[in-house]
Formats: C-alpha cells, structure tokens, sequence
C-alpha cells in the first residue's frame, strides 16, 4: 500500500485562497484528498504546522509520516535513528495544540509511550524532571486543566522506574510529575495562577513529610507498552517491554499521597491566589507577600521584603529591640490612609515585617491595637517558629502584664528590678515558649511607653463575677509586691482598681497584709507592723530572726507570688478579653436580630457574619469586607472558614467567584438550621 504521507509533486494542488474544504476522508492520504485538501496541506507545513483550528485530517496526515520515521525507517536508516530525539519532540509539540482531540491524544501518548519503553530497554532515558510550569499561566491553566494524559507520561514512566530500580526514594520533583502526568490529576486556581510559589512550597512541604524522598518499593508489573499505528499503510502491533523496570505509575498508595500534599499545598495558597485575583500586578507587593507561607518567601527573592528587611536591620542594628514612631514603617505599607491603619492594614503589615525575622509590638493578631502615624512601635528580633496566633497563657500574661505596668506607673515609673522581676515570675507562671516570651518582653517595653491607664476599665469588667473580682484584686495585689515594696501612689491605683472592680476599698490593705504574710515562712508566725500609707507605703516585714545589719525592706518570696499568679491564671485567661480593643474579634456586638447560638462549628464572630449573608444570592467584594470588618474578621479568611464549614455540614461551598462573590443560600440555611 502506498505511503499515505508521501507528497506526490505530479499530483493537482487546489487554490488555497478560495477558502479550505469544509471535509476530509476518515484515513486521509495525500494521493486520494482532493486538490483543496492538498492546498491546505501545504500551506500548513509551510506555516510551521502550528495552527490550532487547522481540520485533524491535516495533523493525521503529518503524524503518518512520522509514525513511519518513528518504527519503520530506523531498522534501515541511520539517519532517521539520528533524529529520533526531534522526532519525538515534534509529536510533544503537535499533542500540546491539538490536545483537544481525543483521537490524537491517544495515539501520541501511546506512541511516546512505547518509544519511552523501548529507551528504557536500551539504557537511554531523561532524569531530568519534567516542569510543567513554563510559560503563560493562561497556557498552564489549560494545560493542568485538560483531561487527558499528560505528554509526559511516557518520560515520568521511565524516570520513575530507573530511580525506583536503583533503590532511591522518589525526589520531590518526580512525584509532583507523576501527578501531573496521572488522569486523575486535580489542579484549583492557585496551582497555575501562582505556579511558581505552589511548586516552592510543594517542595517544601514534601521535604518536612518524607524527607529525603517519598519511599517507593518495586512492583510485580514490568514496564512494557505496545502501540497499534493510525496510518493506513502498516497494521502491525508493536510492542516493547523492560524486564527489569517495574511501571511505578501503577501505585495508587503513593500517588495518594502526593495528591493529598498537592490539595494542602492549593489551600495554604488559595488566600494568596484571591488576592492576586484582584490584584493582577501585585505579585512581589508587600501585601502579597504578607499572605505567603514563610517557606515560600525563604525560597523566592521579593525586591520590596528585600527593601523592608534592610530598613529593619537598619532599625535594630545589634539591639535586640527597639522603639520606633510608627510612621516609619506604616508608609511603607500601600494604604489608603497614612495616618491611621484599618485592621486589614495592620495585619498585613504585621506579617510582612515577620516574613524579615521581625515582630511588632502591639501586633493586631495578637490582639493589639491598629496604630496611628504618632503612635510609638516597638521592633525586635522574631525567633524562629513563633506563633502567628495568641495561646490563652500569653494572653494571660499580656493581662497580667499590662495590669502591672499600670499600677507600677502610678509612682511615675517602672523601674528595671520590677519590669525583670514581671517578666522572670510570668515566665515561671504561665507555660509560654520562648518565642512567646520574646514578644511578652517587647509588649511590655511598648506598655511602658504609651502608659496604660485606667479609663474604660469599669465597663468592660461589668461581666465580671464577684469570685473572678476578688480573684483579679489578689492578683493585682500580688503583682504590684513583685519589687517587695508597694508604693503609695500603687497603694492608690489599687484602692481605684478595686472600687472599679465593686470591691471594698479596705480589702486593699487586707490582701496587702496576706501577701506579706505568705511571703514569710510558712511555719513560722508572722507579726505586720502598722504602716502610715500617707508616708511610706507598705513595705514587706521581715521574717522572724532578722538581723540590724541587713536592709530594712526584704524581697519578696517570688516562689511564693509565682504560686499566688498561678492561682490566678485561669482567672486572667476568663478576662484577658476586657482589655481588648473595640475593633478586635468578639469586641462587636451582634446587630439586632442576629443573636444566636453558634452556627455549623463557627465561632460567635463569623456565626454573626453567615447570618448577616442570608437573604442574599450575591454580594459585590468591598460590601463584603465591610460586613467582616463589622464583625472584627479579615476577608479572605472569612472566605475559607465559611466554606471549610460549609463542606464539612453539606459538602458543598457557600461563597464562590471573588467579585461578586455568589452565595449559596441552600448551603446556608442548611448551615444556620
């Protein structure tokens, strides 16, 4: 049978100007198409057989010819076994256009397939990972997105074989190629949108679970593939096999595996890709890079983090903290307001400054206060590993801490034995980290400089019980003797706290004297003496067997007070939240008719959110970040939880698209049911 690929120079050519044929036969061959169709033949080659919306019958023409080079001509010409290599790329290169042709598709994956097999049995392969993600993220989206098999696949057999039968674990790069290369692949928005930071952090993620490599043992299966040609003019099955190559890519427990790492990674990086959504430009910006995870930003080189590091380090020099005004950080950030943050601002800038090493003191996730232009910050060296969110002890030992400084102010001044001896016993009292405690000491120095008082203090312990009231002024009591001399200006500042608190101003001096009290031997009787409060304060007697020649004020037993604050921990924990800002989560309160119990696992904040959204089929972007920024929660992880609750109580999500966003009202009523 003739060749059907041969071009036959004696044969008629149509004009190719009068438009192509609306047909071509099923098994076209050169010499039976019609003139037109050899017209349009033609001038395809010609064009570098590259356009998309050329009839298949054009691109099944060509492949015969290759198909031929490929398995017929190399047992007799050397010089087809020369270019083999370029011979394989083309069929790559006409499956990456035509890929929407399912015919096509099946025939050149098998045929790379079978020429990957038969490499493979001679010895000859690429261990060179494939990376699918060059060039335009539009062409990566459609690329991931399609259905069919990947023109890898045959690459990715061999490799993941070769590695396999030498006895090493699958690297990072092969097992995110078996995946990609896998029909049951699954890719979202922010692996393409985001192609490089998802493969920075794939990497390492896969690093922290399988460390040198994911583990895979030899199976029973031979690496072996057979192929059935398209052209008319040879029938023959061929087939190849190495016998000692196993086909990897039949494990199904591995590729799990990386599947699951693949999903974690796209969620870690959907808050990430929405924002760059929006922002189409604002890749490298701070406030993108404020949403990445800290092992991408370790992996890739911002020029603005770059800039804002060097102004850090430029700040601090050797010091381990420092006070700043707020303004020489704040216009580094792109806000519409320089004078004073939104919320949304001031985490943001918070995460960007940590993803330098650094941290700020007060830091809206940990419950600080937006800052305004004026306002003072305290910088400091970040450890690594530290918490992104606030425990209940260093929320407790904020509370302690601030309450401290507020009474210990009342005299004029914190002085350097009471600030260490506040951060040693709260070390000892409350089980924070190191980190925790880092940031507990740079806290402390900014309480200092803006100098907490007392105003709105009696509302905010108005749901106070009277056991959590006495509790909290044996607190105070036991945190303004932590120098062991209680002042008279701290005398007072407690006598106000405790009127405050309804508690009896007398009972001041009582828990002043019980505190001394425990601060002596607990076996030996211990006698206070009468103190003038208008002249010098209370200071802590001696213990039985004095001597003249020692001081005449002792220190407390800070075993003891740590025991006293010990007590009160849970106390502080119940009402740390009394000292948070009105614009903090759970500081608003509900609007009418949204009281009510929490909502599918949310907590009261976005339970308050899901209902103020019923009713609604849509809801443009900004008049959503005003509905989060009334209920005290960022945009983008309202998004999530709302719909990681939403697919846990009914498997389906409840906001989709980013502007507007569409809200499933089915999924919420069921939610609020």
């Amino acid at each position: 049978m003739p060749e059907p690929a041969l071009i036959d120079p004696a044969l008629p050519v149509g004009d190719s100007s009068l438009g192509r044929p609306a047909t071509w036969p099923y098994w076209p061959s050169y010499g039976s198409i019609s003139p037109d169709c050899r017209a349009t033949y033609l001038d395809w080659l010609a064009d570098g057989r590259r356009d998309p919306a050329v009839s298949i019958g054009c691109v099944f023409l060509f492949y015969y010819g290759l198909e031929r080079r490929l398995l017929a001509d190399p047992s007799t010409s050397h010089r087809a076994r020369a270019q083999r290599s370029a011979l394989v790329q083309e069929v790559e290169r006409l499956l990456g256009i035509y890929k929407w042709h399912s015919a096509l598709v099946g025939y050149a994956t098998d045929l790379l397939d079978l020429l990957g097999v038969e490499g493979a049995r001679a010895g000859v392969g690429d261990l060179t990972a494939p990376n699918l993600w060059t060039g335009e993220a539009r062409a990566v989206q459609e690329y991931l997105q399609t259905s069919y098999f990947s023109k890898d696949t045959a690459r990715v057999k061999v490799g993941l074989a070769t590695i396999v039968a030498a006895g090493r674990p699958v690297p990072w790069d092969w097992a995110l190629a078996w995946y990609c290369s896998s029909p049951e692949r699954s890719f979202r928005t922010p692996a393409w949108r985001c192609g490089d930071e998802f493969r920075a952090l794939f990497r390492a993620r896969f690093d922290e679970r399988f460390g040198d490599g994911l583990a895979v043992k030899p199976n029973k299966t031979r690496l072996k593939a057979k192929y059935r040609p398209a052209s008319s003019s040879f029938w023959r099955e061929v087939s190849a096999c190495a016998e000692d190559l196993c086909d990897v890519t039949r494990q199904r427990v591995p590729l799990r595996k990386v599947a699951a790492l693949v999903e974690d990674c796209q969620t870690e990086l959907d808050g990430y890709s929405r924002w760059l959504g929006r922002n189409p430009g604002g890749r490298g910006t701070l406030p993108g890079i404020a949403l990445l995870p800290e092992e991408v930003v370790r992996t890739i080189t911002f020029d603005e983090l770059e800039a804002l590091r060097s102004c850090l380090d430029d700040m601090l020099g050797k010091s381990r903290s420092v006070v700043v005004g707020a303004q020489s950080l704040m216009e580094r950030w792109p806000s519409g307001d320089k004078e004073r943050f939104a919320k949304r601002d001031a985490v943001g800038l918070a995460q960007a400054v940590s993803k330098c090493g650094y941290g700020i003191e007060p830091d809206a996730r940990f419950g600080g206060t937006t800052p305004k232009a004026e306002d003072p910050l305290v910088v400091f060296r970040l450890p690594e590993g530290s918490p992104t969110v606030p425990t209940e002890s260093y929320l407790a030992a904020v509370f302690a801490v601030r309450l401290f400084i507020a009474v210990a102010l009342a005299d004029g001044r914190v002085s350097d034995g009471e600030h260490q001896e506040i951060v040693g016993y709260l070390k000892a009292s409350t089980p924070l980290t190191p980190a925790e405690r880092v940031r507990l000491r740079a806290h402390s120095r900014w309480l200092v400089c803006v100098k907490p008082g007392l105003t709105g203090m009696r509302r905010r312990m108005a749901g106070l019980t009277a056991e959590e009231r006495a509790a909290l002024g044996g607190m105070l009591v036991a945190v303004a003797g932590a120098d062991g001399v209680i002042a008279p200006p701290e005398v007072a500042a407690l006598t106000r706290i405790y009127r405050l608190l309804d508690l009896r101003p007398e009972e001041v001096h009582q828990d002043i004297h019980a505190l001394a009290a425990s601060a002596a031997s607990p076996n030996d009787p211990v006698t206070v003496a009468e103190a003038d409060l208008g002249s010098s304060g209370f200071t802590i007697p001696s213990a039985p067997g004095h001597r003249e020649d020692e001081p005449d004020t002792i220190t407390l037993d800070m075993d003891r007070v740590r025991a006293k604050l010990a007590e009160t921990e849970r106390v502080a924990v119940l009402l740390g939240s009394i000292f948070a800002e009105d614009e903090q989560p759970g500081g608003i309160p509900p609007a009418a008719g949204e009281e009510g119990p929490l909502a599918a696992g949310l907590d009261s904040a976005h339970s308050a959110l899901l209902r103020r959204l019923a009713k609604r089929e849509s809801v443009d972007r900004a008049a959503f970040e005003r509905l989060c920024e009334d209920c005290s929660v960022l945009p983008d992880g309202a998004l999530d939880a709302l719909n990681d609750a939403a697919l846990d109580a009914c498997e389906e999500s409840l906001c989709e698209g980013d502007d507007p966003i569409e809200i499933n009202q089915e999924v919420l009523e069921e939610m609020v049911a």
